[in-house]
């Protein structure tokens, strides 16, 4: 698992499991070793989930940015494939 991760995120282990890639891939953003992502649909669930479970999490976790993720979420697959290339940095790089 620690080599898959780092052959997709480009980060060693343990950081290849926290990591957030950009749309080299046309995924629009992809999360963690597993590479769940907005493009194939896999990222939505798992976040809509901890959305419904643990609120004060995610709150934790992405700040003020938590309402502009949760409208994102609700939007077409199309919609939020735009709006992941809106906030990507140029280089297309890692975010953690």
């Amino acid at each position: 698992m620690a080599l898959t991760g780092t052959f997709e995120t480009g980060c060693l282990p343990p950081g290849c499991f926290g990591a957030v890639i950009g749309n080299f891939d046309g995924q629009g953003l992809s999360y963690s070793a597993l590479q769940w992502n907005l493009g194939q649909g896999t990222l939505q669930p798992l976040l809509l989930e901890m959305s419904t479970t643990h609120p004060d999490v995610m709150t934790g976790a992405f700040g003020d940015g938590y309402t502009q993720l949760s409208q994102v979420l609700a939007m077409p697959r199309s919609q939020q494939l735009s709006w992941a290339g809106s906030i990507e940095t140029p280089n297309r790089g890692v975010r953690r």
